[in-house]
């Protein structure tokens, strides 16, 4: 069984000009991008819509292949990156309940689509 999810916007990786804090006592600490945590916030609101319209549960607590076509902007970001940001996205979404699920990226790549930006992620339960 396979599901398909598609997040619409410009995908954005937690590396990409990360930002540093310092808390009240002086300790500095490293925050991810604006871009980045408005990327997964938009990705939690899709994934949970689109989550509810496929039977509203947690989806699967065993461990699943994913597949991520990161349609971008620019030629720009390592893919490793994007994966990681998905794989947060699902997890925190709860379409899976610990993206240490995730067994396989099979298929996964970059592409370019300046005009619509987005990212189509496919989750194949393993047997």
């Amino acid at each position: 069984m396979s599901l398909v999810f598609t997040v619409l916007g410009p995908p954005a990786t937690k590396k990409n000009s990360p930002r540093i804090f310092k808390r009240r006592g002086g300790q500095r600490f490293v925050a991810p991008s604006a871009a980045s945590v408005s990327w997964t916030e938009g990705a939690i609101g899709q994934l949970r819509i689109q989550l509810y319209r496929q039977g509203g549960r947690l989806l699967y607590p065993s461990p699943v292949s994913v597949r991520a076509l990161v349609y971008r902007v620019r030629r720009t970001g390592d893919l490793d990156n994007f994966l990681a940001a998905v794989g947060d996205a699902l997890q925190r979404s709860a379409v899976i309940a610990n993206d240490s699920q995730i067994e396989s990226w099979d298929g996964s790549r970059k592409l370019l689509d300046p005009k619509n930006p987005r990212v189509e992620i496919t989750l194949t339960e393993m047997e």
